[in-house]
Protein backbone atom coordinates (compact mmCIF):
# COMPACT_ATOMS: atom_id res chain seq x y z
CA UNK A 1 0.00 0.00 0.00
CA UNK A 2 1.36 3.28 -1.39
CA UNK A 3 1.63 6.38 1.16
CA UNK A 4 0.88 9.31 -1.31
CA UNK A 5 0.92 12.57 -0.70
CA UNK A 6 2.05 15.83 -3.18
CA UNK A 7 2.89 19.19 -2.24
CA UNK A 8 2.23 21.91 -4.10
CA UNK A 9 3.76 25.54 -3.92
CA UNK A 10 0.84 27.13 -6.39
CA UNK A 11 2.00 30.52 -6.50
CA UNK A 12 2.15 33.12 -8.89
CA UNK A 13 4.43 36.53 -9.77
CA UNK A 14 3.68 39.28 -7.32
CA UNK A 15 3.98 41.31 -10.23
CA UNK A 16 0.75 39.53 -11.45
CA UNK A 17 -1.05 41.18 -8.52
CA UNK A 18 -2.11 44.39 -9.55
CA UNK A 19 -5.35 45.14 -11.69
CA UNK A 20 -5.35 48.43 -13.22
CA UNK A 21 -8.68 50.23 -12.16
CA UNK A 22 -10.29 51.38 -15.81
CA UNK A 23 -12.09 55.10 -15.46
CA UNK A 24 -10.68 56.78 -12.77
CA UNK A 25 -12.47 59.45 -12.57
CA UNK A 26 -15.72 57.12 -11.94
CA UNK A 27 -13.99 55.31 -9.12
CA UNK A 28 -15.06 56.96 -6.03
CA UNK A 29 -12.11 58.48 -4.01
CA UNK A 30 -12.72 56.04 -0.85
CA UNK A 31 -11.57 53.34 -3.07
CA UNK A 32 -9.26 55.10 -5.89
CA UNK A 33 -7.24 56.23 -2.88
CA UNK A 34 -5.99 53.55 -0.97
CA UNK A 35 -6.03 51.30 -4.51
CA UNK A 36 -3.04 54.11 -5.94
CA UNK A 37 -1.50 53.37 -2.42
CA UNK A 38 -1.67 50.17 -2.78
CA UNK A 39 0.17 50.12 -6.24
CA UNK A 40 2.96 52.35 -4.67
CA UNK A 41 3.50 49.68 -2.21
CA UNK A 42 3.70 47.23 -4.28
CA UNK A 43 6.11 49.00 -6.09
CA UNK A 44 8.37 49.72 -3.52
CA UNK A 45 8.20 46.27 -2.22
CA UNK A 46 6.63 47.16 0.80
CA UNK A 47 4.18 43.98 1.06
CA UNK A 48 2.92 44.96 4.55
CA UNK A 49 1.71 48.59 3.73
CA UNK A 50 0.26 46.78 0.41
CA UNK A 51 -1.46 44.37 2.47
CA UNK A 52 -3.20 47.14 4.64
CA UNK A 53 -4.07 49.28 1.87
CA UNK A 54 -4.93 46.64 -1.04
CA UNK A 55 -7.57 45.41 1.93
CA UNK A 56 -8.96 49.17 2.42
CA UNK A 57 -9.30 49.50 -1.55
CA UNK A 58 -11.22 46.30 -1.44
CA UNK A 59 -13.30 47.03 1.49
CA UNK A 60 -14.22 50.13 0.09
CA UNK A 61 -15.27 48.79 -3.36
CA UNK A 62 -17.77 46.39 -1.88
CA UNK A 63 -19.32 49.25 0.03
CA UNK A 64 -19.48 52.07 -2.76
CA UNK A 65 -19.47 49.54 -5.96
CA UNK A 66 -20.95 46.32 -4.89
CA UNK A 67 -21.36 43.56 -7.30
CA UNK A 68 -18.31 44.90 -9.72
CA UNK A 69 -15.67 43.77 -11.76
CA UNK A 70 -13.39 46.75 -10.00
CA UNK A 71 -14.79 44.66 -6.76
CA UNK A 72 -13.46 41.53 -8.06
CA UNK A 73 -10.40 43.12 -8.75
CA UNK A 74 -9.36 44.43 -6.40
CA UNK A 75 -10.54 41.57 -3.81
CA UNK A 76 -7.76 39.27 -5.78
CA UNK A 77 -4.94 42.00 -5.45
CA UNK A 78 -5.80 41.56 -1.75
CA UNK A 79 -6.82 38.06 -1.35
CA UNK A 80 -3.48 36.95 -3.59
CA UNK A 81 -1.08 38.86 -1.70
CA UNK A 82 -2.02 37.68 1.52
CA UNK A 83 -1.81 34.23 0.10
CA UNK A 84 1.39 35.00 -1.06
CA UNK A 85 2.74 36.23 2.33
CA UNK A 86 1.41 32.52 3.67
CA UNK A 87 -1.58 33.91 5.19
CA UNK A 88 -4.26 31.37 3.59
CA UNK A 89 -6.62 31.82 6.19
CA UNK A 90 -7.45 35.42 5.77
CA UNK A 91 -6.90 35.06 1.83
CA UNK A 92 -9.63 32.57 1.44
CA UNK A 93 -12.79 35.60 1.53
CA UNK A 94 -11.16 38.11 -0.85
CA UNK A 95 -10.58 34.85 -3.01
CA UNK A 96 -13.86 33.60 -3.29
CA UNK A 97 -15.14 36.81 -3.85
CA UNK A 98 -12.68 37.69 -6.68
CA UNK A 99 -13.61 34.73 -8.12
CA UNK A 100 -17.26 35.06 -8.17
CA UNK A 101 -16.87 38.48 -9.71
CA UNK A 102 -14.77 37.47 -12.26
CA UNK A 103 -15.15 39.39 -15.44
CA UNK A 104 -14.71 36.21 -17.84
CA UNK A 105 -14.69 32.42 -17.99
CA UNK A 106 -10.61 32.50 -18.12
CA UNK A 107 -10.21 34.87 -15.17
CA UNK A 108 -12.43 32.89 -13.18
CA UNK A 109 -11.15 29.48 -13.67
CA UNK A 110 -7.12 31.02 -12.68
CA UNK A 111 -8.39 32.42 -9.42
CA UNK A 112 -10.44 29.11 -8.46
CA UNK A 113 -7.06 27.51 -9.01
CA UNK A 114 -5.97 30.24 -6.48
CA UNK A 115 -8.96 29.99 -3.97
CA UNK A 116 -8.63 25.89 -4.56
CA UNK A 117 -4.75 26.45 -3.60
CA UNK A 118 -5.27 28.11 0.03
CA UNK A 119 -8.49 25.71 0.77
CA UNK A 120 -5.91 22.97 0.33
CA UNK A 121 -2.86 24.44 2.14
CA UNK A 122 -5.18 25.18 4.90
CA UNK A 123 -6.54 21.06 5.07
CA UNK A 124 -9.89 22.05 4.06
CA UNK A 125 -10.52 19.51 2.14
CA UNK A 126 -14.35 19.39 1.98
CA UNK A 127 -14.42 22.46 0.59
CA UNK A 128 -11.31 22.34 -1.75
CA UNK A 129 -13.29 19.32 -2.77
CA UNK A 130 -16.29 20.90 -4.11
CA UNK A 131 -14.70 24.12 -5.33
CA UNK A 132 -12.72 22.14 -7.77
CA UNK A 133 -15.59 19.91 -8.94
CA UNK A 134 -17.06 23.18 -9.57
CA UNK A 135 -14.59 24.92 -11.36
CA UNK A 136 -13.72 21.93 -13.43
CA UNK A 137 -17.23 21.31 -14.48
CA UNK A 138 -17.35 25.44 -15.42
CA UNK A 139 -13.78 25.40 -16.92
CA UNK A 140 -15.55 22.33 -19.00
CA UNK A 141 -18.27 24.32 -19.77
CA UNK A 142 -17.00 27.49 -21.29
CA UNK A 143 -14.37 25.34 -23.81
CA UNK A 144 -11.38 25.43 -21.08
CA UNK A 145 -11.47 21.59 -19.89
CA UNK A 146 -8.07 21.58 -21.72
CA UNK A 147 -6.39 24.81 -20.75
CA UNK A 148 -3.70 25.06 -17.99
CA UNK A 149 -5.91 26.04 -15.20
CA UNK A 150 -8.29 22.98 -15.75
CA UNK A 151 -4.65 21.16 -15.60
CA UNK A 152 -4.01 22.67 -12.28
CA UNK A 153 -7.91 21.90 -11.01
CA UNK A 154 -7.06 18.43 -11.60
CA UNK A 155 -3.64 18.34 -9.46
CA UNK A 156 -5.77 19.67 -6.89
CA UNK A 157 -8.29 16.81 -7.79
CA UNK A 158 -6.00 14.37 -7.93
CA UNK A 159 -4.44 14.97 -4.29
CA UNK A 160 -8.08 13.97 -2.92
CA UNK A 161 -8.00 10.99 -5.03
CA UNK A 162 -4.53 10.24 -3.68
CA UNK A 163 -5.96 11.34 -0.05
CA UNK A 164 -8.81 8.47 -0.48
CA UNK A 165 -6.40 6.13 -1.33
CA UNK A 166 -4.30 6.58 2.20
CA UNK A 167 -7.14 6.20 3.93
CA UNK A 168 -8.19 2.99 2.58
CA UNK A 169 -5.06 1.79 2.67
CA UNK A 170 -5.06 3.07 6.44
CA UNK A 171 -8.99 1.67 7.65
CA UNK A 172 -9.40 -1.00 4.85
CA UNK A 173 -12.54 0.48 4.44
CA UNK A 174 -14.17 2.67 1.81
CA UNK A 175 -17.56 3.55 -0.19
CA UNK A 176 -18.76 5.61 -2.83
CA UNK A 177 -18.66 4.83 -6.42
CA UNK A 178 -16.04 2.90 -6.55
CA UNK A 179 -17.10 -0.17 -4.71
CA UNK A 180 -19.68 -0.66 -1.63
CA UNK A 181 -18.54 -1.53 1.58
CA UNK A 182 -19.01 -5.28 1.02
CA UNK A 183 -16.54 -5.34 -1.58
CA UNK A 184 -14.28 -2.89 0.18
CA UNK A 185 -14.06 -5.82 3.24
CA UNK A 186 -14.14 -8.70 1.01
CA UNK A 187 -11.15 -7.36 -1.58
CA UNK A 188 -9.52 -3.88 0.37
CA UNK A 189 -6.34 -4.27 -2.03
CA UNK A 190 -8.65 -4.81 -5.23
CA UNK A 191 -10.49 -1.51 -4.41
CA UNK A 192 -7.20 0.49 -3.18
CA UNK A 193 -6.23 -0.34 -6.46
CA UNK A 194 -9.34 0.94 -8.42
CA UNK A 195 -8.48 3.81 -6.34
CA UNK A 196 -4.98 4.47 -7.10
CA UNK A 197 -5.72 3.58 -10.74
CA UNK A 198 -8.28 6.25 -11.08
CA UNK A 199 -5.37 8.82 -9.09
CA UNK A 200 -3.04 7.83 -12.05
CA UNK A 201 -5.23 8.03 -15.06
CA UNK A 202 -6.43 11.93 -14.12
CA UNK A 203 -2.46 12.74 -13.44
CA UNK A 204 -2.18 11.50 -17.00
CA UNK A 205 -4.47 13.49 -18.46
CA UNK A 206 -3.03 16.44 -16.46
CA UNK A 207 0.19 16.09 -17.61
CA UNK A 208 -0.76 15.46 -20.98
CA UNK A 209 -2.05 19.54 -20.88
CA UNK A 210 1.12 20.38 -19.52
CA UNK A 211 3.39 18.85 -21.82
CA UNK A 212 1.42 20.27 -24.86
CA UNK A 213 1.75 23.45 -22.96
CA UNK A 214 5.43 23.18 -21.95
CA UNK A 215 6.45 27.13 -21.94
CA UNK A 216 3.61 28.45 -19.61
CA UNK A 217 3.23 25.38 -17.37
CA UNK A 218 4.23 25.89 -14.01
CA UNK A 219 6.96 23.53 -12.35
CA UNK A 220 5.64 22.25 -9.10
CA UNK A 221 2.05 21.45 -10.92
CA UNK A 222 3.58 19.56 -13.68
CA UNK A 223 6.00 17.61 -11.37
CA UNK A 224 3.04 16.83 -8.90
CA UNK A 225 1.11 14.97 -11.78
CA UNK A 226 4.48 13.73 -12.87
CA UNK A 227 4.76 12.40 -9.44
CA UNK A 228 1.30 10.81 -9.17
CA UNK A 229 1.59 8.79 -12.64
CA UNK A 230 4.75 7.49 -10.64
CA UNK A 231 2.84 6.63 -8.36
CA UNK A 232 0.42 4.56 -10.03
CA UNK A 233 3.17 2.63 -12.06
CA UNK A 234 4.42 1.87 -8.29
CA UNK A 235 1.16 -0.16 -7.60
CA UNK A 236 1.18 -1.76 -10.58
CA UNK A 237 5.39 -2.85 -10.00
CA UNK A 238 6.14 -1.02 -12.60
CA UNK A 239 9.96 0.43 -11.73
CA UNK A 240 11.01 1.69 -15.34
CA UNK A 241 7.20 3.47 -15.40
CA UNK A 242 7.44 4.91 -12.03
CA UNK A 243 11.39 5.95 -12.83
CA UNK A 244 10.92 7.85 -15.88
CA UNK A 245 7.40 9.93 -14.20
CA UNK A 246 10.05 10.82 -11.76
CA UNK A 247 12.36 11.57 -14.26
CA UNK A 248 9.92 13.75 -15.86
CA UNK A 249 8.92 15.35 -12.50
CA UNK A 250 12.79 15.89 -12.20
CA UNK A 251 12.96 17.58 -15.13
CA UNK A 252 10.01 20.09 -14.70
CA UNK A 253 10.81 21.14 -10.89
CA UNK A 254 14.39 20.47 -10.19
CA UNK A 255 16.53 23.44 -11.36
CA UNK A 256 13.59 26.26 -11.13
CA UNK A 257 12.36 24.70 -7.68
CA UNK A 258 16.18 23.34 -6.27
CA UNK A 259 16.79 20.31 -4.82
CA UNK A 260 15.88 21.21 -1.19
CA UNK A 261 12.17 22.05 -2.14
CA UNK A 262 9.68 19.46 -0.55
CA UNK A 263 8.64 18.03 -3.95
CA UNK A 264 11.99 17.96 -5.66
CA UNK A 265 13.30 15.94 -2.11
CA UNK A 266 10.43 13.35 -2.34
CA UNK A 267 10.91 13.17 -6.03
CA UNK A 268 14.58 12.36 -6.07
CA UNK A 269 13.86 9.51 -3.08
CA UNK A 270 11.19 8.16 -5.07
CA UNK A 271 13.38 7.91 -8.09
CA UNK A 272 15.93 6.25 -6.08
CA UNK A 273 13.60 3.82 -4.54
CA UNK A 274 12.59 2.98 -8.38
CA UNK A 275 16.35 3.08 -9.71
CA UNK A 276 17.38 0.83 -6.75
CA UNK A 277 14.01 -2.02 -7.31
CA UNK A 278 15.55 -1.58 -10.89
CA UNK A 279 18.97 -2.60 -10.03
CA UNK A 280 17.66 -5.27 -7.69
CA UNK A 281 15.98 -6.89 -10.63
CA UNK A 282 18.64 -6.92 -13.10
CA UNK A 283 17.13 -4.24 -15.12
CA UNK A 284 18.91 -1.36 -14.68
CA UNK A 285 21.08 -1.18 -18.11
CA UNK A 286 17.25 -2.10 -20.11
CA UNK A 287 15.77 0.49 -18.34
CA UNK A 288 18.90 2.86 -19.48
CA UNK A 289 18.06 1.82 -23.36
CA UNK A 290 14.07 2.92 -22.76
CA UNK A 291 14.97 6.13 -21.61
CA UNK A 292 16.38 5.63 -18.20
CA UNK A 293 19.02 8.55 -17.10
CA UNK A 294 21.27 6.97 -14.65
CA UNK A 295 21.84 10.24 -12.96
CA UNK A 296 22.46 10.66 -9.10
CA UNK A 297 21.50 14.30 -8.35
CA UNK A 298 23.96 15.00 -6.03
CA UNK A 299 26.95 15.01 -7.97
CA UNK A 300 28.27 18.30 -7.91
CA UNK A 301 30.57 20.03 -9.81
CA UNK A 302 33.00 20.52 -7.69
CA UNK A 303 33.89 16.85 -5.67
CA UNK A 304 33.02 16.38 -2.45
CA UNK A 305 35.11 14.40 0.15
CA UNK A 306 34.21 10.46 -0.13
CA UNK A 307 33.80 8.26 2.30
CA UNK A 308 36.56 5.73 3.61
CA UNK A 309 34.54 3.06 5.45
CA UNK A 310 30.94 2.46 5.56
CA UNK A 311 28.75 0.69 7.81
CA UNK A 312 25.62 -0.79 6.45
CA UNK A 313 22.72 0.08 8.56
CA UNK A 314 21.18 -2.36 10.87
CA UNK A 315 17.66 -3.25 8.54
CA UNK A 316 15.54 -3.70 11.73
CA UNK A 317 12.81 -6.67 11.98
CA UNK A 318 10.92 -4.63 13.60
CA UNK A 319 10.53 -2.19 10.90
CA UNK A 320 9.98 -4.54 7.95
CA UNK A 321 7.00 -6.44 10.74
CA UNK A 322 5.07 -2.64 10.91
CA UNK A 323 5.83 -0.74 7.29
CA UNK A 324 6.43 -4.00 4.93
CA UNK A 325 7.09 -1.42 2.34
CA UNK A 326 10.26 -0.83 0.67
CA UNK A 327 11.56 2.52 1.13
CA UNK A 328 14.86 4.84 1.68
CA UNK A 329 16.23 7.84 4.04
CA UNK A 330 18.22 10.16 1.94
CA UNK A 331 20.51 12.49 4.50
CA UNK A 332 22.65 15.45 4.65
CA UNK A 333 25.90 15.41 6.74
CA UNK A 334 28.94 17.62 7.24
CA UNK A 335 32.19 16.50 7.73
CA UNK A 336 34.23 17.23 10.57
CA UNK A 337 38.38 17.84 9.43
CA UNK A 338 39.04 14.48 11.70
CA UNK A 339 36.88 12.89 9.37
CA UNK A 340 33.56 12.15 11.29
CA UNK A 341 29.76 13.14 9.92
CA UNK A 342 28.49 15.57 11.88
CA UNK A 343 25.17 17.90 11.67
CA UNK A 344 23.20 14.97 10.42
CA UNK A 345 19.64 16.14 8.45
CA UNK A 346 16.63 14.18 7.04
CA UNK A 347 16.92 15.71 3.39
CA UNK A 348 13.69 13.05 2.09
CA UNK A 349 12.39 9.98 3.59
CA UNK A 350 9.87 7.32 3.35
CA UNK A 351 7.46 6.52 4.36
CA UNK A 352 7.64 8.79 6.89
CA UNK A 353 10.47 8.35 8.60
CA UNK A 354 10.46 4.50 9.58
CA UNK A 355 14.15 4.16 8.22
CA UNK A 356 15.74 7.57 9.53
CA UNK A 357 16.84 6.39 12.97
CA UNK A 358 18.96 3.30 11.14
CA UNK A 359 20.18 4.99 8.74
CA UNK A 360 21.59 7.66 10.62
CA UNK A 361 22.68 5.29 13.02
CA UNK A 362 25.12 3.59 10.40
CA UNK A 363 25.95 6.82 8.89
CA UNK A 364 27.28 8.63 12.58
CA UNK A 365 29.17 5.16 12.07
CA UNK A 366 31.29 5.98 8.72
CA UNK A 367 34.57 7.59 8.33
CA UNK A 368 35.99 9.99 6.16
CA UNK A 369 39.54 10.83 5.63
CA UNK A 370 40.94 13.50 7.96
CA UNK A 371 41.40 17.09 5.72
CA UNK A 372 43.88 17.95 4.01
CA UNK A 373 45.77 21.40 3.44
CA UNK A 374 43.95 23.12 0.03
CA UNK A 375 40.86 22.04 0.48
CA UNK A 376 38.02 24.10 -1.74
CA UNK A 377 35.38 26.07 0.43
CA UNK A 378 32.69 23.66 1.50
CA UNK A 379 34.02 20.29 0.55
CA UNK A 380 32.62 18.66 3.85
CA UNK A 381 29.31 20.75 3.80
CA UNK A 382 26.04 19.37 2.65
CA UNK A 383 27.10 15.46 1.18
CA UNK A 384 23.90 13.67 0.35
CA UNK A 385 23.91 10.06 1.51
CA UNK A 386 21.07 8.06 -0.11
CA UNK A 387 20.34 4.63 2.31
CA UNK A 388 17.59 2.35 0.30
CA UNK A 389 15.72 -0.58 1.96
CA UNK A 390 13.98 -3.00 -0.16
CA UNK A 391 11.35 -5.44 1.60
CA UNK A 392 11.01 -8.49 -0.03
CA UNK A 393 8.40 -11.42 0.44
CA UNK A 394 10.02 -14.93 0.32
CA UNK A 395 6.44 -16.29 0.29
CA UNK A 396 5.40 -14.84 -2.17
CA UNK A 397 8.24 -13.85 -4.28
CA UNK A 398 8.03 -9.82 -4.66
CA UNK A 399 8.82 -6.77 -3.70
CA UNK A 400 6.72 -4.95 -1.10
Amino acid sequence: MKNISLSLLAALSLSTLTFAIPAYAQTPPSVLQPYKAYNAAMQAKDYKTALRKGEAAWKAAERELGESKTTGDLAFNYGFLEKAQGSDKKAVKPLMRAADLSATPTIRVEREVELVAVLDALKDYDNAKKRTAFALDYAEKNGMGSSIFAAELMVFEINECNRRANRAARKNIGGGRLGSRVEVRKNPEKYLSRIQAECGKRAEQALSIFNANAGQSRPDFVAAAANAVGYAKERDKDWLGAALAYQSSRAASEDKLGRAHPLVAHTIGRWLNARTLLKNDGKLETAMQSGFKDDWPFVQDTPKVQSSKRVEPDFATSVINSQRLTGYAILLTDVSDSGQATNIRVLTSHPGDAYVKMSRDALEKWQFPPKSAGEAAGFRKDIAIPFSYVVFDRDTQETL
